[in-house]
């Protein structure tokens, strides 16, 4: 399915907000309701979510680091995978009691100091969602390519030989 087609949508919008119409985003909220332990958490809270962290200032700063190096490359890929690891990652915390997606975006910044493309830091900003969340691998390869998926998927394989 893909969303209402407006002329006054920008066309990048439009095609971002595509992933919120699949099954995951009710498979996101029904996991925050159980360990909320309530119904606060629904597929509209998840999808408003991820429309705030598409431009959220941390999503923008890591943008503008790729430019830095990369002027010409479109940022939609990083703040396609940026939004949707914080979705996926919602309610999730680390042992320290830090957010989970900090640590991917610590992983993010620090391929964004070795320089590397947009692909290899939107896989570090997914890289745990296929293992930890209920995003499946075809989905990464449907909204972000193969070669993100082949990334994410390599590195869903290394964790596991731990």
């Amino acid at each position: 399915r893909q969303p209402p087609r407006d002329s006054s949508v920008d066309p990048a919008l439009a095609a971002a907000l595509a992933i919120l119409l699949q099954p995951f985003v009710e498979t996101i909220a029904e996991q925050l309701r159980k360990k909320d332990g309530g119904a606060s958490a629904s597929a509209d809270a998840v999808r408003q979510a991820y429309v705030a962290a598409y431009s959220s200032p941390t999503v923008e700063a890591l943008i503008g680091r790729l430019h830095q190096y990369l002027p010409d490359v479109q940022g939609e890929l990083v703040r396609q995978a940026y939004a949707l690891g914080v979705i996926a990652h919602s309610g999730q915390f680390r042992q320290s009691g830090e957010p989970y997606i900090d640590h991917p975006v610590a992983v993010a910044t620090i391929l964004l100091e070795l320089r590397l493309d947009a692909e290899s830091v939107a896989a570090a900003l997914l890289h745990d969602v296929v293992e930890d969340t209920g995003v499946s691998l075809e989905v990464i390869k449907q909204f972000f390519g193969d070669s993100v998926a082949h990334l994410v998927d390599g590195v869903t394989k290394l964790s596991g030989l731990e």
